[in-house]
């Protein structure tokens, strides 16, 4: 038994996946053709609309083209009964597009299943980044600073500093690199209120230049031993972190509310 992928619209995505994966509508029927031909069963669709979709209509036109396929398949003898609508679910509320947007999208997906049996239908899905995003934060901590001499375009009396973290792009910020995430914001761990602002260039830990994370972030003065913290990395962080330079992967710590617990 086997599932047919097709290749759907994913441009408004974060990470497209369509130009590796999926087969073009034109393709599917001289596909069901020879699978029928070799007594492979064809029992559903599947699709990606790509990592981090930010289009909420990209769900319906890939199930407008799914609905297409089904049709075709059981005209050729398959029982269609799995649709895969894959994942590409936002993990927050900032990021273009949420969750809810996508299911109230004028065309539902239960639309999709009306040709096949009541009882037969099935649904698979995807959300690994909608379930993991929020669930980590990450605490850098700060082992290295110094401050920038100011550059002849500085503004009089202006300050610029550099810090080094003891994670980075090669670690839990790899998003930058592999999710194609332009800009992470840190959080401070402690308040900020009343404290002058510095714009600041912060690095990673490895001897690699790319090892940057951003600059002009305008931050406190943060003294060796502070920590930042990037909320929502839970996707594409840790599972995509190395030891390059012989640095370890940062320990995971539970934590749970008073209220929750």
């Amino acid at each position: 038994r086997m599932l047919l992928r097709i290749s759907v619209q994913d441009c408004s995505s974060v990470v497209p996946l369509n130009e590796k994966f999926g087969a073009p509508l034109w393709e599917s029927r001289c596909l069901l053709e020879i699978a029928r031909e070799l007594g492979v069963r064809v029992v559903g669709v599947s699709f990606h609309v790509g990592s981090g979709c930010q289009d909420p209509q990209a769900f319906s036109l890939a199930m407008a083209d799914a609905r297409s396929i089904f049709t075709l398949g059981q005209q050729l003898g398959h029982s269609m009964t799995l649709l895969d609508i894959g994942g590409g679910f936002p993990g927050t509320d900032h990021t273009g597009v949420t969750l809810e947007e996508i299911y109230n999208n004028p065309e539902p997906s239960t639309d999709l299943l009306a040709p096949i049996p009541q009882n037969m239908k099935s649904l698979g899905k995807e959300p690994g980044r909608y379930y993991v995003t929020s669930a980590f934060t990450l605490a850098a901590n700060v082992t290295g600073k110094k401050e920038v001499s100011p550059s002849p375009e500085s503004a009089r009396g202006e300050r610029r500093m550099m810090y080094y973290l003891n994670d980075g792009l090669y670690g839990s910020l790899s998003c930058l690199v592999h999710d194609l995430v332009q800009r992470v914001e840190p959080q401070p761990s402690a308040p900020w209120a009343g404290r002058a602002l510095h714009p600041s260039t912060v690095w990673g830990p490895t001897c690699d230049s790319l090892d940057l994370l951003g600059e002009g972030w305008v931050l406190p003065e943060l003294e060796l031993g502070a920590w930042l913290l990037f909320r929502d990395r839970g996707a594409y962080s840790l599972s995509c972190a190395s030891r390059f330079c012989g640095f370890d992967l940062p320990s995971i710590l539970h934590i749970i509310s008073p209220a929750c617990w």
